[in-house]
This record gives structure tokens, C-alpha cells and sequence, in this order.
């Protein structure tokens, strides 16, 4: 991951029994620890399901973040 620039968005479901919110700590502190960009977004109200109306919601937030950033390098001549 050196030398490149990673944008990460985690969406993790505050009431996730499966995959225990903590996982989703040590993951973001990780990726940080490795030089990564990290948002984590702890939903409140949502387990597991990606189709959860909180977890959507945070995907698609994620989603146009990445859009702009896209745009703006795009804008700035950047190629991809």
C-alpha cells in the first residue's frame, strides 16, 4: 500500500452479531497504521444485512464521496 493513496469507507452495523463491531475498530486501525484514509461509520440500528435501511443509506453516502473524489481528480487532469 506504499506510495499509493487509498480512500476506504467502512459501514459496519452497530448491532452486527456476526461480525462484532470491534473487528471493524481494529480493521480501520490497521488500514490507518498502514497509511490508509479511513472513515468508519458505526450505524446505529443495523446487524448484518447490507440491505438494512441505515447500512444503504451509509453505502451510498460512501459511494458519492468516491464519486467526487473521482471527479475532482478527474478535473485536475489526473487519468485513471
Amino acid at each position: 500500500m506504499a506510495g499509493a493513496k487509498h480512500h476506504i469507507k467502512i459501514a459496519h452495523g452497530r448491532n452486527d452479531f456476526v461480525c462484532q463491531p470491534k473487528a471493524a475498530h481494529m480493521l480501520t486501525k490497521a488500514l490507518k497504521k498502514a497509511g490508509c484514509e479511513v472513515d468508519c461509520e458505526f450505524v446505529a440500528g443495523a446487524g448484518h444485512s447490507d440491505s438494512e435501511p441505515g447500512l444503504v443509506d451509509a453505502m451510498v453516502r460512501a459511494t458519492n464521496t468516491f464519486r467526487d473524489i473521482i471527479m475532482f481528480d478527474i478535473a485536475k487532469g489526473m487519468k485513471f
